[in-house]
């Protein structure tokens, strides 16, 4: 089997902010993005079908929604662990419940 990056075509360099002469840890990566590729979905409903731009507010409604759907039936909300103890939380939500602890600065938690 192919390694997983063997499908992209274009390697892209990363390199850090020192001179060519000291740059001894260069490395190719492949482009994750195909750029080629139309930002448009095809989305199915009752009401029929219709073509998206992900770049509008009604595309990225759509993609969320996938997402947030596609998340759940992967279960990814049993992966993420505190101490070692499963929260069955989406990664999203511990980040948002993270910013509101930041931003309430609760006594007690």
């Amino acid at each position: 089997m192919p390694p997983v990056f063997a499908t992209f075509r274009q390697p892209v360099t990363i390199a850090s902010d020192q001179s060519n002469s000291q740059r001894s840890h260069v490395r190719q990566i492949p482009e994750l993005f195909d750029n080629s590729l139309e930002p448009k979905i095809k989305v199915t409903s009752s009401k029929g079908s219709r073509e998206l731009d992900i770049y509008t507010p009604e595309g990225f409604a759509a993609l969320s929604n996938l997402f947030t759907r596609s998340g759940w039936q992967q279960k990814i909300s049993y992966e993420p662990t505190w101490l070692g103890i499963p929260i069955i939380q989406t990664p999203e939500d511990i980040v948002m419940m993270q910013e509101l602890i930041w931003k309430v600065r609760p006594d007690v938690v």
